[in-house]
């Protein structure tokens, strides 16, 4: 019997062009444990979209183009302001290091704790 496969909950991507670019010619498993992230959430999330979450809007930009070259069913993409997070739909703030504090201490600031946060853990970290 086939086991049935579970639609994942959508997340808030937390994007940095750095912490996902493999072509660079230094490169360490903080940038392969990045890019295998994305490229796994966007093949195997199930979700209807991507949110997208980084300081500027060149981040966004490379956020848009690199799920654009991965997901073969043309999603869109949605940026979402650290401060909009209350009302971005996904409950889940997704980090690319397990650096939380920074986040927890904002999110603490705002008086919005109505989303949790995550890390990916890598050799670095």
């Amino acid at each position: 019997m086939a086991k049935k496969r579970r639609k994942l909950q959508n997340a808030v991507l937390f994007h940095h062009p750095d912490a996902v670019d493999t072509s660079r010619p230094r490169l360490m498993c903080r940038h392969a444990a990045g890019e295998g992230f994305l490229k796994a959430f966007v093949r195997h999330s199930g979700v209807n979209g991507f949110h997208g979450l980084g300081f500027e809007q060149s981040h966004f930009d490379d956020f848009q183009s690199r799920i654009g070259a991965l997901d073969d069913q043309n999603r869109p993409c949605h940026w979402v302001g650290l401060g909009d997070m209350a009302g971005a739909g996904p409950s889940t703030l997704m980090l690319p290091d397990p650096s939380l504090a920074p986040f927890a201490w904002r999110r603490r600031g705002t008086g919005n704790r109505g989303y949790s946060l995550c890390g990916l853990n890598h050799t670095i970290a």
